[in-house]
Parts: structure tokens; C-alpha cells; sequence
């Protein structure tokens, strides 16, 4: 087992937008953290040169990592870690690169996971990306006050009544329509996913597990 220092997802195609820049989230410790959606992870956005477009540190205030037996551990982080920048530039420059190498190999754009040990770079998994049917243009602006903004992992408009869940009884609340709130959702939410016109969450990016579900059913 690779024992990630950092590690993360690539998209060599924005699997949201339709635009052919790459994304690269990222978080510190193991993949898991960021597929299951508990840590929200750094965000990178490279263009199909290879130009660094945006780069949007978040907190991540957790690591899952392991312990000197190989057990699996949550470690909180020290502020001054969990703010700081996963990835370098070389590294943001040397998974792009090997993204569209896999791509142009694989023939179809990829989702491919990564690990992160010293200076050794890792690709553990590479699958094609589920839901470049369901992208869309970028460019849709509404009018109004924002009272919450975040990271659009299935963009689109909804509209509907807010029901937050907090655990799972909660879920009966949600009806066809409804604007489903809550941390991170799971897959025991999933029918209540499929109801809700649209879902926030405190936690998770782009590449988490129920972001990737989100975008397949629209």
C-alpha cells in the first residue's frame, strides 16, 4: 500500500463544465478523504497546455492517514497545515501531463486516482468519467443577494424547499422537489437524492463519491 503523504483525483476533462481544461483536487493523507466527501479538498484547474488557470486552497481540517501498525487513523490538523497548498506546481504540471497521456492511451477522458509518497508519484486507478453527457455550458449568471456560495459539483439551477437532515430519520422529511441540506451525504441518502431537485453539502468536492452521483442523475 502506498503510504499517501498527499493524494487526490484528476479529471482530465472538466467532468461539470464543457470545456476541456483538466481539474485536480487534493487533500493530505489518503484517497479516502477525498472520495468519501469528509475533507473538502484543494481545487486545480489547468488548461490543456498545461497552464495553471486557478488554484483554490481550502481548509482541510482532517487527514485520514495511518498508524505505525498500518492502521487507519483521522488526524486533526494544525491550522498552519490545513490551509497551506497540497500539491506543487511540478506536481499540478506532472499530473496534468500524465492525465492526457491516459486519455489519448485509454482513448476516452479519465478519472484517475493518484497517491503521493516523497517524491514518487502514483496513479492507483484510472476509469473513464461517467458524465460528460450531463455537462454544461459555463456562463449561467443569476441576479439577487448570495447568501451562501461554494463549489459547484453538478451545476444547474434548482429551486425548491430546504430540508435539512441532519442523521438519518431525517430523510422521510425530504419530498419530491425539495432542496436537500446536509454535512456530507451517503449512499443510504440515495432515494432521497434522486427526490431532491437539488443537494448542499458542508463537505466535499468535485471528485467525492456523491458528487460524481449527483452529476449522473442530473
Amino acid at each position: 500500500m502506498v503510504d499517501s503523504v498527499k493524494s487526490g483525483v484528476v479529471f482530465s476533462k472538466d467532468p461539470a463544465h464543457k470545456d476541456n481544461n483538466i481539474i485536480i483536487e487534493a487533500v493530505w493523507g489518503l484517497g479516502e478523504g477525498i472520495v468519501s466527501g469528509k475533507i473538502t479538498p484543494d481545487k486545480y484547474v489547468i488548461s490543456p497546455d498545461l497552464k495553471i488557470l486557478d488554484i483554490k486552497t481550502s481548509d482541510k481540517k482532517i487527514a485520514i492517514t495511518r498508524d505505525a501498525s498500518g492502521k487507519k487513523i483521522t488526524i486533526k490538523l494544525r491550522e498552519e497545515k490545513s490551509k497551506q497548498q497540497v500539491l506543487k506546481e511540478y506536481e499540478i504540471r506532472k499530473l496534468s501531463e500524465t492525465s492526457l497521456k491516459l486519455e489519448k492511451h485509454y482513448q476516452k477522458p479519465q478519472d484517475i486516482e493518484f497517491a503521493i509518497e516523497g517524491e514518487d508519484i502514483m496513479i492507483v486507478q484510472t476509469r473513464p468519467i461517467t458524465t460528460l453527457a450531463t455537462r454544461v455550458e459555463s456562463g449561467i449568471e443569476l441576479k439577487g443577494e448570495a447568501i451562501l456560495s461554494g463549489l459547484a459539483a453538478s451545476p444547474g439551477i434548482g429551486v425548491g424547499k430546504v430540508k435539512i437532515v441532519k442523521n438519518l430519520s431525517d430523510l422521510s422529511k425530504i419530498k419530491q422537489g425539495d432542496v436537500l441540506v446536509t454535512e456530507m451525504t451517503n449512499p443510504d441518502m440515495v432515494v432521497a437524492m434522486q427526490k431532491s431537485t437539488a443537494i448542499v453539502t458542508d463537505e466535499g468536492g468535485l471528485t467525492a463519491h456523491a458528487a460524481i452521483v449527483s452529476r449522473e442523475m442530473g
